[in-house]
């Protein structure tokens, strides 16, 4: 999973953006983040294992894919038949509270 911050630069200083928006929210990430989640849906539904790894631990992946320089990998996404199923032990962790708001915060 990639993204291309020069590519938003460009569009967001055109006449019909504000580039100071990109100050913001870097909205290449949003975007695959978005990206990230149809592909594992996908996978889901055609029945496929898949995780993701985020690319902060991917120490010289750029250069064994033959990623161009100004293109950030994001992460990488494995596909595949599904493991056997089993617990996860973050489900022992006490539930977090005050993560969901409704009507107000």
């Amino acid at each position: 999973l990639c993204a291309e911050p020069e590519v938003y630069r460009a569009r967001y200083a055109e006449r019909d953006k504000d580039p100071s928006v990109l100050d913001a929210v870097p909205w290449w990430l949003v975007d695959a983040g978005a990206a990230l989640m149809g592909t594992l849906l996908a996978a889901a539904d055609e029945g496929l294992g898949a995780g993701f790894l985020g690319g902060h631990a991917l120490t010289g992946v750029t250069g064994i894919l033959g990623v161009p320089h100004g293109v950030d990998v994001v992460g990488i996404v494995t596909l595949g038949p599904p493991a056997d199923d089993r617990r996860s032990s973050s489900l022992d962790r006490a539930p977090r509270t005050g993560r969901v708001h409704r009507d107000h915060w």
